[in-house]
């Protein structure tokens, strides 16, 4: 009887230590989630309409206008020797060998700008889009702490209903699509590009 008394006892204290147990995890997963707040950013967007975005895509269109006006002299120049050869000089004579030269250097110079060109801008988008993304991720986690966010998410916005996505492109959104729904006031994007435009614009009153 003593035996089965304590039996009872153990199991009985058992028993209220394993509750209790299972009480303060549900109060720290409870506690956890209560602290969770996700928000959201919109980074395809963000890095297209900031201002520092949209300046600079004008530099490049001057810059792009330049080369084009360059290549475009080239053309011009080669299709005048071409010209002249077929109306002046006789065929494998000197003079038309000698214009034939001077239309393959036109060519290859226009080719060498244009291969040059295309590459030297390559590498310095590659290196401004990621100083660009940095900008984005310290303004991100600004707005986030000021909003006592925990995890901020990349909601993606790209548009669907464009008619020249392809079948199987278009599958591929949807299926890399990873948040379906946000509610407005989780989303930080607005918030985000003011930060990052207000910081621009800063540093271009400093450079002066």
């Amino acid at each position: 009887m003593k035996n089965a008394f304590l039996l009872v006892g153990l199991m009985f204290g058992v028993t209220v230590f394993a509750l209790s147990f299972q009480n303060d995890i549900q109060a720290q997963s409870g506690s956890a989630t209560m602290a969770t707040k996700v928000v959201a950013v919109d980074v395809a967007k963000t890095l297209s309409v900031c201002k520092e975005s949209i300046e600079r895509e004008q530099d490049q269109n001057k810059k792009a206008a330049v080369i084009n006006e360059k290549l475009t002299a080239y053309d011009k120049k080669a299709k005048a020797i071409l010209a002249g050869l077929k109306e002046g000089f006789e065929p494998d004579s000197e003079l038309y060998n000698q214009q034939m030269q001077e239309f393959f250097k036109v060519k290859a110079e226009a080719e060498a700008l244009q291969g040059y060109e295309t590459k030297r801008m390559e590498r310095e988008n590659r290196v401004w889009v990621e100083m660009l993304y940095g900008k984005l991720l310290a303004a991100t986690s600004d707005i986030a702490k000021q909003q006592g966010a925990t995890l901020v998410v990349n909601l993606d916005g790209i548009p669907m209903q464009d008619s020249n996505i392809t079948i199987e492109n278009l599958y591929k959104i949807i299926s890399n699509r990873k948040v379906l729904y946000v509610a407005n006031q989780c989303d930080i994007t607005d918030s985000v590009i003011e930060l990052m435009d207000a910081a621009y614009a800063e540093a271009k009153k400093n450079k002066k």
